[in-house]
């Protein structure tokens, strides 16, 4: 009895294995999309030149039917903004085989300060044939409230047919827009040079009036003035900024030579903080791009700038440390 239903549930074991194979046979396998590679185009003035980052995707449909793309999700995981830096002691009015491209898809970022986890959803329409690869790019933008670079960690995610499960790419450091960001110790040196000679062309203006006008001149190098209230209320040289401004009868106004700002009062402060901002500027990036896998050559050339920074640093505080120091 025993070896019949044993000899019974093989058969139908066996039926059931057989009839699997012929609706295998007889059905192709579904399609099956990898993510191959992601990596950065270079800067195209066609598609914004340095104002936007173009990541270039390639995709395999490792199946036997055809895979079709149906959404891009990319996901901000963590930005930092640097904003641009004008490290002036006055400030200045300033008026404002290789696979074919088959698509394009633009995805606007949020804006920095709302951007960590977001999500930001495109709708893909792209056909990838049986055992069959493709490539598209995606142009990344975001509108920059003020002057600076944004660097955002993101992941992509590709969603195809009716998966309910995306391919999703290598976290992805980019730069927005591709300009500035970090300074070489040279260039870090030379803006400290650049502030004391702008400090010292204001100290002379305000010396030049002050004696026209018969007031003392202030004693910089051992009581210097510490705030705009220290000297004489009506004072052209911090007043201004040295335009031919004129009123809708000709007239002329604002004749003053600087507009002077809170670096101006305490420029020795000034420089420790504008080389501490540098530091504390250098480590996020590093940071950021420490959590990537894929970055672009403009952010590969700025981390080895503030890294290089970072070693000199130290002796940069050593040499500066003393310009205003009395």
């Amino acid at each position: 009895m025993l070896e019949t239903l044993i000899a019974g549930v093989s058969g139908i074991i066996a039926a059931a294995i057989g009839a699997w194979a012929v609706l295998r046979a007889r059905q192709p396998y579904a399609s099956r999309v990898e993510l191959l590679d992601v990596s950065f185009a270079p800067p195209d003035p066609s598609r914004g030149g340095t104002m936007v980052a173009n990541l270039d995707g390639k995709v395999r449909n490792a199946g036997a039917l055809s895979a079709v793309l149906t959404r891009l999700v990319v996901t901000v995981d963590q930005v930092a903004w640097f904003p641009s830096i004008d490290f002036m002691p006055y400030d200045e009015v300033r008026i404002a085989g290789i696979l074919p491209v088959s698509a394009e898809y633009g995805v606007v970022l949020p804006a920095p300060q709302t951007a960590t986890g977001a999500r930001v959803t495109s709708d893909l329409s792209q056909v990838i044939a049986p055992l069959q690869a493709d490539r598209f790019v995606i142009t990344l933008s975001y509108d920059a409230p003020t002057l600076g670079t944004a660097v955002y960690l993101i992941r992509l995610q590709l969603w195809h047919d009716t998966n309910d499960r995306p391919i999703e790419s290598r976290p992805i450091a980019t730069a927005l827009p591709q300009l500035g960001l970090s300074d070489s110790p040279e260039q870090i040196r030379w803006e400290v040079l650049r502030f004391t000679e702008a400090v010292l062309d204001v100290r002379q203006a305000i010396d030049h009036e002050m004696a026209s006008t018969g007031h003392a001149v202030p004693e910089w190098d051992t009581t210097p003035p510490l705030s705009r209230q220290e000297l004489p209320s009506v004072l052209q040289a911090v007043d201004g900024d040295g335009g031919d401004w004129r009123d809708s009868l000709g007239r002329r106004i604002a004749p003053g030579v600087f507009w002077a700002n809170d670096r101006f009062w305490n420029p020795q402060a000034s420089i420790d903080r504008y080389l501490q901002d540098a530091e504390d500027r250098y480590r996020r990036l590093i940071d950021i791009l420490n959590q990537a896998h894929i970055t672009d050559t403009f952010l590969r050339e700025r981390r080895r700038q503030a890294e290089a920074a970072l070693r000199q640093l130290p002796s940069l505080r050593t040499e500066l440390a003393t310009t205003f120091r009395s």
